[in-house]
């Protein structure tokens, strides 16, 4: 799900577009499930996930890139400036905070 790279982190992330309730609803096939309300349409999508990746990891949107799955809900995003071991600590928190058991 997190891969170390020399600059910052790509995150593999899977989108839910149009979901009823935003943020990080856990993994899901060892992606990082993100739920949008946005729908799929004109990149609204894509831009909400980045701006929820910015904010799950405390960053400034500008330095979350979406580097592949634009049109898909498999997305990769390169986060740049971040170290892997702050993201993981980071997602590991809200994956925990968003398990309902």
């Amino acid at each position: 799900m997190i891969i170390p790279s020399q600059d910052g982190v790509y995150i593999d992330i899977q989108v839910q577009p149009k979901a009823r309730r935003p943020g990080v609803r856990g993994v899901h096939d060892q992606r990082l499930k993100i739920g949008v309300v946005e729908p799929a349409k004109d990149g609204r999508a894509n831009e909400a996930a980045v701006e929820a990746v910015a904010s799950l990891l405390n960053v400034s949107s500008g330095t979350v890139s979406l580097v592949a799955g634009k049109t898909s809900r498999r997305k990769r995003v390169f986060v740049r400036g971040i170290d892997p071991d702050q993201a993981l600590r980071l997602i590991s928190a809200a994956i925990r905070a968003s398990d309902p058991g």
